[in-house]
């Protein structure tokens, strides 16, 4: 069966200064702060009279920022795989998300990781209560902290959200895109496996705990979403007169504000000690210069400074609980409307930041500020009109002055599934030559060093002498009847026939396969040939209600316009990415693994 595709729109480029490794504004990025980017020294000024000659000291000067950065990721990289290995990580592991079969699915998950991380104790919860972010953190510490290991620490993921613009893979397992498979394999119970996406985040996270808990940090961790965060910043280290007995800490890349940057990104102020003045919501730079005469940012020779928000938080245990007992009520409190209950940014934290002002006409000042640059501070002021009273009676309860301070990340790799583009780069990367592929094959313990054909093959593979793989990365494949592969990924596919170019496939199982350039499958199961077209994207679906079913999209479908794309059925699936979201979200994680083993086919037989 043939599906048409919509055209494969241009390419767009970030604006933003970065040296970046994907053709679309996503967040695999390689963030490279301006701060960073060095220009041609004095030594080399007088070969700028030459035509072109300024040419190769920049990109020389190009080349040594990719290699630091690099250095710095893959040293972190290194540094979490011997904490795991010496059982330096977090006593507690929990996981929150928003249904009873998401939490049956991560508790599944989190049970399989939870020797090979050398973890005491792991928890799936679901947030049942009309919370929203900021109570729903206090939700958590309610239901973990008498169970939380405090001499070990604790870390925690959110895992909220519908994963509308990845479908249909977001639906693949349990309608829970943080549960996409990556290229990193683990042990459990003595077998391998792929880990997740909130998995291989969570891991990665392990350091930040760890360098904070050596420094005297005593709270909970909470890595928001599934994305992929890891420092330049050497984790390696401890600085306990800085972090000891704080009470907040806030992930950050501090660096220059640019014109676009002030504008396209929110903010946290903080000050040459690294302690947080502000929340920022993006703003033109204009106004930033404001906030410099008031020292909620820094100024630098001119320059403004301040640190990109990166959206995970520690809370101290005792800020935690002197909250909770402050606002237990709104916790607790079945009956609220979620959409009146506060975010942690930028209202519930931009709150705290102005509750600990002690002048009271300043504190008021800067509330009434905060009101008119932001409409979600103001929907919090009228919706909780003693919000700062009480947080400065939470406040109190500590007996010592608020400490919020700021870990500088520097610049940091980020990676990212949330979109198709994404997908498809985040999966190729493996088979890039420059620094992204450096990056992701050093997450996944796959080496540089490639064949007399280019290709980099590990794990039990099989590939038939009937099948040509050139330029390719293959990882526990099963092939076996005939074909080509070329600069394409291959993720633990079990097939027969297999034509693909520029493509990527993880986990399939079926008689033959086709992908067309940038096409990707997930997870497709199939008795029968399945063709991909270009740019598309195609998995198997067993819904309970709908029935098994192969899905379709493009990459470049508009998944924001939810009416025209989302809600009805297109690309000839038979039924919407909506309804196939929650039927999916209906079925159990055991019996969506009985059905799949049910049917897949023998891909031996050609």
């Amino acid at each position: 069966m043939s599906h048409a595709s919509g055209p494969v729109s241009q390419s767009h480029l970030p604006k933003q200064f970065l040296i970046t490794l994907q053709a679309t504004a996503s967040r695999i990025t390689l963030l490279i702060p301006p701060r960073h980017i060095s220009v041609v020294t004095a030594a080399s000024s007088q070969a700028q009279t030459i035509e072109g000659s300024t040419r190769m000291p920049k990109l020389l000067s190009a080349r040594k920022t990719e290699d630091t950065f690099v250095a710095g990721v893959k040293k972190n990289i290194a540094l979490t795989k011997r904490l795991i290995e010496e059982g330096k990580t977090p006593g507690t592991l929990a996981i929150v998300s928003g249904s009873e079969s998401a939490r049956n699915l991560w508790q599944k998950i989190l049970h399989e990781a939870k020797s090979s991380l050398q973890v005491i104790s792991v928890f799936s919860l679901h947030e049942d209560l009309p919370v929203n972010q900021a109570f729903g953190v206090l939700l958590l510490w309610q239901r973990l902290r008498d169970a939380a290991d405090r001499t070990r620490g604790t870390l925690a993921a959110f895992v909220f959200g519908s994963g509308t613009r990845s479908t249909p893979f977001t639906e693949t397992d349990n309608a829970q895109k943080p549960a996409i498979v990556t290229p990193v394999r683990g042990m459990s119970d003595g077998k391998e496996r792929y880990l997740t996406m909130v998995e291989l985040a969570v891991r990665y996270f392990i350091p930040v705990q760890q360098y904070l808990m050596r420094s005297g940090f005593e709270g909970l961790i909470i890595k928001w979403g599934d994305e992929v965060q890891i420092p330049t910043f050497d984790l390696s280290g401890q600085n306990p007169e800085l972090f000891g007995n704080a009470d907040i800490v806030r992930f950050v890349s501090i660096q220059e504000m640019t014109t676009e940057s002030a504008l396209n990104k929110d903010w946290v102020g903080v000050n040459e000690k690294q302690h947080v003045t502000a929340f920022i919501p993006r703003r033109p730079l204009s106004d930033m210069e404001k906030l410099a005469d008031r020292g909620l940012v820094q100024k630098r020779d001119g320059k403004l400074y301040g640190g990109v928000n990166l959206g995970s938080v520690a809370v101290s245990y005792d800020l935690l609980d002197a909250l909770l007992n402050e606002f237990k009520g709104e916790v607790n409190d079945s009956t609220a409307n979620r959409n009146h209950r506060p975010a942690l940014d930028p209202e519930f934290f931009t709150a705290l930041t102005i509750a600990v002002i002690q002048d009271e006409n300043e504190r008021r000042e800067a509330w009434q500020r905060a009101i008119q640059e932001s409409k979600d501070v103001q929907k919090l002021s009228e919706k909780m009109l003693d919000v700062l009273e009480r947080m400065q009676k939470a406040i109190k309860m500590l007996d010592r002055p608020l400490k919020m301070l700021a870990l500088d990340f520097q610049d940091q790799y980020w990676g990212d599934i949330g979109q198709h583009p994404q997908i498809y780069d985040f999966y190729i990367g493996l088979n890039k030559l420059g620094p992204e592929g450096e990056i992701l094959r050093a997450l996944g313990d796959i080496p540089d060093q490639r064949d007399e054909n280019g290709n980099i093959i590990v794990g039990d593979s099989y590939i038939s002498q009937n099948i040509t793989v050139k330029n390719s990365v293959l990882i526990n494949v099963t092939l076996t009847g005939q074909g080509r592969i070329e600069n394409s990924v291959l993720i633990g596919t079990r097939a027969g026939n297999i034509d693909m170019e520029n493509g990527f496939d993880v986990l399939s199982t079926a008689t033959s396969l086709h992908v067309s350039s940038r096409g990707g499958t997930y997870k497709v199961v199939s008795d029968v040939p399945v063709s991909v077209a270009a740019g598309e994207r195609v998995t198997t679906l067993f819904m309970p209600t709908h029935g098994t079913y192969l899905m379709r999209v493009h990459e470049h479908t508009n998944l924001r316009d939810t009416a025209a794309t989302y809600d009805v059925p297109i690309f000839g699936n038979p039924v919407s990415f909506k309804d196939a979201h929650e039927d999916m979200g209906r079925i159990t994680v055991e019996e969506l693994e009985r059905v799949r083993s049910a049917t897949l086919p023998s891909s031996t037989t050609t």
